[in-house]
Order: structure tokens, then C-alpha cells, then sequence
């Protein structure tokens, strides 16, 4: 619905269970937390979207907004685990 192409798999989220486990059980407690707030947003977001479509409306712009918090938070959850150096 946001019109983006496919991203290229970088192997970080294969590899998510097994550094959450190696960060630490606080790291893993917040890791779960984290999937479960995403879930959160992509249910309602999806369900948002949806209605909007059975409207017969444009859902591309929400879409494409959904699809930021989404990426923002995965990016924020796979740093807790994987820390990247700045």
C-alpha cells in the first residue's frame, strides 16, 4: 500500500534471537517488550489501513507513515541487541 520496494535482507533479523540471547536477559526482556509494542502498531495500523481502503480511499500516505514507525521501531529494537558504533 505504500508503494516501496522490497528491502534487501541483510541477515540481522535471522540472526535476532541468538545476539538477544548473547546481550543479556534485560536486553532480551526489552527486545520482547519492543515486538510486542510493534505488534501493537502494525494491528491497529493495518486494521486503519484497511478501512480506508473498503471506503474506497487512498491509503498510500498513511501507509507510507505506518511503514516509518515501523522501521524506526525495528531499527531502535535490532540497536538494542546489535549495537552499531557511531
Amino acid at each position: 500500500m505504500a508503494d516501496l520496494a522490497p528491502e534487501p535482507f541483510d541477515g540481522l533479523a535471522a540472526r535476532f534471537a541468538k545476539t538477544a540471547e548473547r546481550a543479556g536477559p534485560h536486553s532480551v526482556d526489552c527486545a520482547l517488550r519492543g515486538i510486542e509494542d510493534i505488534e501493537t502498531l502494525l494491528e491497529i495500523g493495518s486494521s486503519a489501513l484497511q478501512a480506508l481502503v473498503a471506503r474506497g480511499q487512498d491509503p498510500s500516505v498513511p501507509a507510507l507513515a505506518l511503514w516509518r514507525e515501523f522501521y524506526h521501531a525495528r531499527e531502535a529494537l535490532l540497536a538494542l541487541v546489535e549495537p552499531t558504533a557511531a
